[in-house]
């Protein structure tokens, strides 16, 4: 049950839910005793504006979740070619992830493939930064490794580009090549 809450102008609170209007009892005023039709129009009239800015929220809540989904990729490919952050991540897994984790994110004999499943970016970040210790394997953190910890957003993009199929193997090609 949803109830909404409105202040009269004579200054008592007035509870609407699934059983009607009814008085709080937190200020006595003039509703407490009788219903006053003006009031009641008022207070219906508060009531759809509540209902009508509620709704407006929700929806805008959608598109903002719709937007967000379409915001939470972190590469761009147009035709095949890369944004420079999706350029710039390749170029750092290769130098730095791609001996443990294999070509193109793809997995080895001794470490995990970072594209399937790709782990969501905190998670990613996280690992990358503290490392990981897993039986008598170890991955040694990057947090103080200043070729690859302020670049873990632009590997992140590379790697979410192949888990999406968006990007194929081998060495992308840069927007305006």
């Amino acid at each position: 049950m949803i109830a909404s809450h409105v202040w009269c102008s004579s200054g008592c609170l007035r509870v609407a839910g699934a059983g009607g209007m009814r008085n709080s009892g937190l200020k006595s005023g003039r509703h407490a005793q009788s219903a006053q039709p003006r009031k009641h129009f008022i207070y219906s009239l508060n009531l759809a504006r509540s209902a009508i800015v509620c709704c407006g929220l929700l929806g805008g809540m959608a598109a903002v979740a719709q937007e967000n989904t379409v915001a939470a990729k972190f590469y761009r490919v147009i035709e095949g070619k890369v944004d420079a952050r999706t350029y710039n991540g390749y170029r750092r897994y290769s130098a730095s992830c791609s001996r443990c984790h294999g070509p193109d994110g793809v997995g080895s004999t001794f470490a995990p493939s970072l594209i399937d499943p790709l782990l969501d970016i905190e998670a990613f970040r996280r690992m990358v930064r503290e490392g990981k210790r897993n039986g008598s394997l170890v991955m040694k953190g990057f947090a103080n490794d200043p070729n690859l910890s302020p670049y873990i957003d632009d590997v992140y993009a590379y790697l979410q580009a192949r888990a999406d199929g968006a990007l194929g193997r081998g060495r992308p090609t840069r927007l305006g090549e």
